[in-house]
């Protein structure tokens, strides 16, 4: 028998999923009802790739840098969007955040204070 795999997200709309039905195949009792998608089955198979290589490599992100032969920034970028996604941290202010809000002021379409507003909530939430 072919193993499937729990998807976290519907493949029509990309809404998220809930199980309905639980059932055991010992005594065959179901039991109905909305129970969510466990947080790991809701990252994409290469959100969960990356975090097996970051739990074998016991997080060191020097060594998963080597395995994923990526830069250094490009796998803490990676490794802070999947602290992000699983809700363990907030997602880093990103520089084009911060340089659409430069640009803004210096357009004229915003005033320093309300720049240096969003820059210092942008910065906080990191």
């Amino acid at each position: 028998m072919t193993e499937k795999k729990l998807i976290g997200r519907c493949p029509v709309c990309n809404g998220s999923l809930y199980i309905s039905e639980l059932s055991c195949r010992e005594c065959k009792i179901k039991i109905r009802g909305e129970f969510e998608v466990p947080m790991f089955a809701r990252l994409t198979d290469e959100e969960r790739e990356f975090l097996m290589i970051f739990l074998r490599s016991r997080g060191s992100l020097r060594d998963v840098q080597r395995e994923l032969a990526l830069s250094y920034p490009t796998v803490r970028s990676r490794l802070d969007a999947l602290l992000a996604k699983m809700g363990i941290v907030t997602a880093r202010a990103s520089h084009e955040e911060i340089s659409d809000v430069l640009d803004k002021l210096e357009a004229g379409e915003l005033s320093a204070e309300d720049a240096v507003k969003l820059i210092k909530k942008e910065k906080s939430e990191e």
